[in-house]
């Protein structure tokens, strides 16, 4: 049954970086528990579990007296464990300036500006949306930059599960540049789309700026459909796969970030779900093909 309590958290805001496996819970139980996989950043881990530690306390008591399913104060106990984890991770990177964490590494793809021929500046004719400081694009691109030679590395070892630590050093830069190349790696905002796409679901700003400031970055872009191949089995229609092929042979895929990404567009397509974490998802020599 539910529990009523004006202190029960909207665990659908709190952005769970774990998920918990569905047949450990009722619909019912649902409704206390919605865990979703997810990159969030330091802030939110904490602020995640600052709610949580007390409610899993109070769900464990309840579970005690039979007031509450065991199982649904088990599964809050393992988000609280999944967020101690990721503060962990947060903790060690931010500690040290000349470091990034990039949240779920399996999922990008690295672009060039002629990758996405289509994408226009949001901004022209309208009233920008950065009116009140001047972001030095520059120094975004610069570290964008760094981080996509930095995924393109092939002895990448994860620190925690989905996330690997990079060297970007970004003490040089200002604390807006700073906050928008942190949260482009660590946060739910991340530029996302697939080269076969014709629409950005966000980071369109972003990419325009760093593309006019430098026209010849590298820009690290979260992929929407490797996104999805987490909870389901990717099946595009025939036209999809034709429009993928065709994107992906315009890329490099023969090294780094973007074989990777091939590999992982060709494991899913499959039917298999990519696992996040560094147990999951295809073998090195798992063929390229879609």
């Amino acid at each position: 049954m539910r529990v009523d309590d004006p202190a029960e958290p909207d665990l659908d805001t709190a952005h769970l970086a774990v998920k918990v496996t569905p047949a450990r819970l009722t619909d019912t139980d649902r409704e206390l528990v919605d865990a979703y996989p997810s990159q969030i950043g330091d802030a939110e881990v904490i602020n995640a579990l600052d709610i949580l530690m007390p409610w899993e306390q109070r769900l464990r008591r309840e579970s005690g007296a039979g007031l509450c399913p065991p199982r649904v104060a088990d599964a809050v106990k393992i988000a609280v464990d999944g967020l101690q984890g990721c503060a962990r991770v947060a903790a060690e990177a931010s500690a040290d300036s000349r470091k990034l964490a990039v949240w779920r590494y399996k999922l990008w793809w690295i672009a060039q500006r002629t990758d996405l021929p289509w994408l226009t500046d949001p901004d022209d004719g309208e009233e920008p949306r950065y009116t009140e400081d001047t972001i030095d694009w520059e120094q975004v691109a610069t570290a964008v930059n760094i981080v996509a030679s930095e995924l393109d590395r092939d002895d990448l070892v994860p620190y925690y599960d989905d996330t690997v630590i990079v060297d970007c050093d970004l003490t040089a830069l200002g604390e807006e540049e700073r906050n928008i190349v942190y949260n482009w790696f660590n946060s739910r905002i991340a530029p996302t789309v697939d080269p076969w796409h014709r629409r950005m679901v966000d980071g369109r700003h972003r990419l325009c700026g760093v593309w006019q400031a430098n026209p010849s970055a590298r820009i690290p872009i979260l992929s929407l459909e490797l996104q999805g191949a987490e909870e389901r089995e990717p099946k595009p229609s025939s036209r999809d796969q034709e429009a993928m092929r065709e994107s992906l042979a315009r890329l490099d895929t023969s090294t780094g970030t973007n074989r990777r990404y091939a590999r992982n567009l060709a494991w899913t397509l499959k039917g298999n779900v990519l696992g996040l974490d560094h147990r999951g998802g295809p073998a090195d020599d798992e063929p390229l093909e879609l």
